[in-house]
């Protein structure tokens, strides 16, 4: 089953407001207080557990209306006379509220919400007020299977994924040690169980004593694990959350998207970027202006295409260069080898670059991918994939570990329509092996200190010295990086070619 629609009438800020909704992932982008929440709590009405009351009524309105569109519905509903499209209506009035269905040709029935109780649940609610003062350590049945809007069953759920005979536990054990970086299991306490990370066979970490942003992580990640054909409803995920351990939640929730349906409301761009970025993905902008001084919700669905999302991202803080500006990209692993090429190889050497070219250093070997990787997921989010693809170029040093990392990308890029020409090495480990012969001793000692913390220095200090003599002796250094970068310098003329 799944939400289709959703119609607010008179419901808080909302005066009469309906989203469509897609079958995958649904992001909700806004200020505070816009109405973002409303939405994702209207979805919870067909749910045991939740609901709305009086106080929800817009300000001078009588009674409210919220009518969810459901496709699908007839394994939750265990009624024979239903059809697969219903719709669920409530009705609140200042004393009183209805629930019913109305099947598809428009006839009505009395049913119940569903059960908040797995696995008939239809929704996983996480919610912003989901921390709790203490955590049950009751383990029974009852409450792993409960499904409420809070953590205080999080130990129950994590005893039944510790057990390895759970279908869902390799799936959950890979998502702590990707997300959180450890495993979390339970051991005995005194009045029960508790969640852990296990030290040694008479030590452990309980989760109570770890930061909050672990439990709130996990409260997420044993639902995720063993969801199929639901509903999550999530408020904020980026709270709580490193932005590293965000984007591998992130991927997961993607994953999970294949037969899942996701509500999520965000202030993160990282958010919006990366599952913006997923194909199916709808995301809405809900703002708020003053109607006769009554605070007034709009819902406006962002189009897939790259002004209007540019200009959310905007919204969120994101600052994006005018990316027609730049027809193609290459990505370098050290700051000192793009500095050279930026301001000194492609104006002498190849100075058509110049205005289509944008250089970009990831600094580090270790993120030369995940660089990449938020390359493809900004320009996939702004459905620019025709103007970039095959005109960004990973070129990184020579070495083991820098070759394996090229091979990753050719593997994944290439059957998106890459051509693994656009993920290259150079021929040698450093590139202060590319400096001129007046530089080749000190370079050298440089490159054979093992401190890295020092190396690093060093060798920033090297890159001073060389842009001084530069600066001293233009059409010398020109010479000299001729025969020095000769290897370089073909390889920016081959993107030279390629972008002709």
């Amino acid at each position: 089953m799944w939400i289709t629609k959703i119609r607010l009438q008179n419901i808080r800020s909302f005066e009469d407001e309906t989203i469509e909704l897609s079958k995958g992932i649904n992001v909700l982008v806004g200020p505070n207080n816009s109405g973002k929440s409303t939405i994702a709590y209207t979805a919870l009405l067909v749910q045991g557990g939740f609901e709305f009351n009086s106080s929800y009524i817009r300000q001078g309105a009588d009674e409210s209306n919220v009518e969810i569109h459901l496709e699908d519905a007839k394994e939750y509903f265990k009624y024979d006379q239903l059809t697969e499209k219903l719709t669920v209506k409530l009705g609140i009035t200042k004393t009183s509220s209805s629930f019913e269905a109305i099947r598809e040709g428009g006839s009505g029935i009395s049913i119940k919400p569903i059960e908040s109780k797995e696995p008939a649940n239809f929704i996983y609610p996480y919610l912003s007020k989901r921390k709790v003062a203490g955590f049950s350590e009751d383990v029974r049945a009852q409450f792993a299977l409960a499904v409420t809007g809070n953590l205080q069953n999080l130990y129950a759920k994590v005893d039944r994924l510790s057990n390895p005979g759970m279908p869902a536990n390799s799936s959950y054990v890979d998502a702590c040690k990707g997300i959180l970086g450890f495993v979390v299991t339970c051991s005995s306490s005194s009045s029960g169980k508790k969640a852990c990370y296990i030290v040694d066979n008479f030590r452990n970490i309980t989760l109570d004593n770890m930061g909050e942003g672990v439990a709130s992580v996990l409260g997420l990640l044993v639902d995720l694990c063993v969801a199929d054909n639901k509903l999550f409803v999530i408020e904020e995920p980026e709270n709580d959350i490193h932005p590293k351990a965000l984007k591998e939640l992130l991927k997961l929730v993607v994953e999970k998207s294949r037969d899942n349906q996701f509500i999520i409301t965000t202030h993160s761009n990282i958010v919006t970027r990366f599952l913006g970025a997923e194909s199916g993905t709808k995301i809405f902008k809900v703002d708020m202006e003053f109607k006769e001084k009554v605070p007034t919700s709009k819902i406006e669905e962002i189009e897939n295409d790259p002004e209007p999302r540019q200009s959310l991202l905007a919204h969120l803080g994101y600052e994006l260069i005018d990316l027609d500006l730049w027809e193609a990209w290459l990505f370098l692993e050290e700051s000192s080898a793009e500095k050279i090429i930026r301001e000194y190889l492609i104006p002498w050497f190849v100075p058509s670059l110049q205005a289509k070219l944008r250089t970009f250093s990831a600094r580090s070997v270790d993120e030369v991918e995940s660089k990449f990787d938020d390359f493809n997921t900004l320009f996939s989010y702004l459905n620019l994939q025709p103007t970039y693809k095959n005109k960004a170029w990973v070129i990184v040093d020579d070495g083991t570990k820098e070759k394996e990392i090229v091979r990753k990308l050719r593997v994944n890029y290439s059957v998106s329509g890459w051509g693994e020409d656009h993920f290259q090495q150079f021929d040698k480990h450093d590139f202060e092996s590319y400096y001129p012969e007046e530089f080749k001793d000190k370079a050298g000692e440089i490159l054979s200190i093992t401190d890295r913390k020092e190396k690093r220095n060093k060798k920033k200090a090297l890159l001073g010295e060389v842009e001084t003599w530069i600066k001293g002796n233009t059409e010398k250094a020109k010479s000299a990086f001729a025969d020095s970068a000769t290897e370089v310098v073909d390889k920016l003329k081959l993107i030279e070619g390629q972008l002709s």
